[in-house]
């Protein structure tokens, strides 16, 4: 007679404490999303959340357990009370204690309803029941005091103070920081005040306000600002005011307000932030977005040929960041995926450094020779799989060859080139411009194009080589 095994659904029934998959995610996610306190449907998941709990305590006490399902069962129950707690709080102060009364409440009347149960069940070990259920009250309790003590106080920090337009009607994208010390905070407003002349928009409301509902000490939430510059505008000095309230656990009002200085008629070119990386990254003192930016103002800027294309870049690049940025500045698995995505072009960015200090003594060339060798790996990492996807797709229409196709995208970074020689010698920016586009976009098509076309081949040669080898054997 063979020996009997558990299966996977026998152990997740002798330790799953009854609650549905789908509410164990909705509970999960509560607690990484202060702003679902503002959902319309707040207090009735919120609702629906205590039907969890008293389902899973009903579980616990239902019948005899042994110690690894015990176990499992009062962890699970004392995560989903602290969750509850903790969720309640992002709306007030208050909530938080209320709900910490609930569970309070409904563990005590579980525990005397099932109190003949727990006789029967353990016996004199009930005592460890019973430590139990405590445990499952003193846990959410943690959720509640450390916001009682302190007094928060709100940090609100732009990153940058002074903020330069070189003329008129130009705009200046700005990030602002806002995180709570010592406590929590609840209900922050901020708005924008500044002359009529500058208009101002906090994440693409002019003049405010921003309302955050709840600021944990452990999070920090970011402010998108942008300053727009009329045509009339004269040259000059001009401040910017954000004024913000918050409130702390019992309600107390608190007021603060920093400001910016915005410098108009200056003629010299200021280089935008690197906004996706300091999103990604947390803050631009971090060493990764510190890279970036000393590569893009030392190296790309300092020459002739990497400012026009940068300038090309900026254009574009900044159409839309702003926009991600905004996406996934408050959540924090996008910005892990952002963290992760941005690594690679570092590495590769890195050797683009070494490529230019080897050419350092030219420096026009020392750019150019960091920007194919860049573009073309930037291509390999990240333009690989798209290109293959859209080749296999290509190469079912037996009227296109694929060599053919490789040979002219190789035309584009040699076109690029040429241009691009021609913009130096000439110092024209439209040519400049267009040459570096030219060059780095087909390197960057061009580099896994061609990659992908010799593994083709190559497999291609070691697989007619193996037939042959079988018909000379047979």
């Amino acid at each position: 007679m063979l020996p009997t095994t558990k299966t996977a659904s026998d152990l997740s029934r002798l330790l799953v404490p009854g609650i549905p998959p789908g509410a164990g995610v909705m509970l999960a996610a509560l607690i990484l999303d202060p702003e679902m306190s503002i959902s319309p449907y707040f207090w009735t998941i919120l609702l629906g959340g205590l039907v969890v709990l008293t389902l899973s305590l009903y579980s616990f006490l239902s019948r005899r357990r042994g110690w690894l399902a015990g176990i499992w069962q009062v962890a699970g129950v004392s995560v989903a009370g602290y969750v509850l707690v903790s969720w309640a709080m992002y709306s007030s102060f208050q909530s938080g204690v209320i709900m910490q009364a609930m569970v309070i409440v409904l563990t005590f009347i579980a525990g005397t309803m099932s109190r003949t149960k727990i006789r029967r069940f353990y016996g004199k070990r009930r005592r460890l029941v019973h430590l139990a259920l405590l445990v499952c009250v003193l846990f959410p309790l943690t959720a509640v005091v450390p916001r009682v003590g302190a007094t928060p106080t709100v940090v609100v920090s732009p990153s940058e103070k002074f903020v330069t337009l070189s003329r008129s009607g130009m705009t200046a994208n700005i990030m602002v920081t806002v995180k709570s010390v010592y406590s929590s905070a609840w209900d922050f407003r901020m708005s924008a005040n500044a002359t009529n002349l500058l208009a101002v928009y906090l994440d693409d409301m002019e003049r405010g306000p921003v309302e955050i509902p709840f600021l944990d000490t452990s999070r920090q939430s970011i402010v998108f600002v942008r300053i727009e510059s009329s045509p009339l505008i004269k040259n000059g000095t001009y401040e910017v005011s954000l004024d913000y309230t918050y409130k702390d656990a019992f309600e107390n009002i608190h007021l603060g307000s920093t400001s910016l200085q915005v410098f108009v008629g200056y003629s010299f070119w200021i280089a935008p932030k690197c906004i996706i990386a300091t999103v990604a990254f947390g803050s631009e003192l971090s060493p990764e977005v510190g890279f970036l930016r000393d590569f893009r103002d030392r190296l790309v800027i300092s020459t002739v040929a990497g400012s026009a294309f940068m300038r090309v870049f900026n254009d574009w690049y900044y159409s839309f960041s702003p926009a991600v940025a905004r996406v996934i500045a408050n959540n924090e698995p996008l910005r892990a995926m952002a963290r992760i995505t941005l690594w690679p072009l570092i590495g590769i960015l890195h050797l683009g450094v070494f490529t230019y200090s080897v050419f350092s003594h030219v420096p026009e060339l020392a750019v150019v020779m960091a920007g194919i060798l860049s573009s073309s790996l930037i291509g390999l990492v990240y333009a690989s799989v798209p290109i293959f996807l859209t080749m296999k797709l290509v190469g079912r229409n037996k009227r296109v060859r694929l060599a053919g196709l490789a040979r002219c995208l190789l035309m584009s970074p040699l076109v690029g080139l040429i241009v691009l020689a021609g913009g130096e010698y000439t110092q024209s920016f439209l040519l400049l411009a267009v040459g570096g586009s030219l060059t780095v976009l087909g390197c960057m098509l061009t580099a896994p194009a061609i990659t992908i076309i010799a593994l083709s081949r190559l497999g291609h040669l070691f697989s007619s080589s193996g037939e042959l080898g079988k018909k000379r054997d047979f």
